[in-house]
């Protein structure tokens, strides 16, 4: 027995909580579903605030790297093409100079055998 002196007196008052006239099990002066509904509301607007603030800031940071870009005048894709061009006059100069160095070879092995 609890104290309404019924078996189902705690049950019987879980069951009330929900209902508009039930004073008692109050939270804040409301009922338990007006209780839950003001929290799913403060979820939601938290939500939107967080969903709105990310939307900011991810117009912050477009923005942002725009201008610098617009400062700096500097193309990464133009940057990578010229480190390629230059990498390959490298490679092109470095490949003439080995037939140079192949035919001053083969020069002075040439006058060595002769003399």
């Amino acid at each position: 027995m609890d104290a309404s002196g019924t078996a189902n007196g705690i049950a019987n008052q879980l069951s009330s909580l929900g209902t508009a006239g039930n004073t008692q099990g109050n939270i804040n002066g409301m009922n338990l579903v007006q209780f839950l509904a003001q929290i799913a509301t403060n979820v939601g607007q938290e939500n939107q605030t967080a969903t709105s603030n990310e939307a900011t800031q991810t117009q912050v940071q477009t923005q942002a790297t725009t201008l610098r870009t617009q400062v700096s005048g500097v193309s990464l894709d133009t940057q990578a093409t010229e480190v390629l061009q230059f990498q390959r006059a490298y490679q092109a100069s470095a490949q003439v100079l080995t037939v140079l160095n192949d035919i001053l070879d083969s020069t002075i092995n040439m006058m060595t055998v002769t003399t």
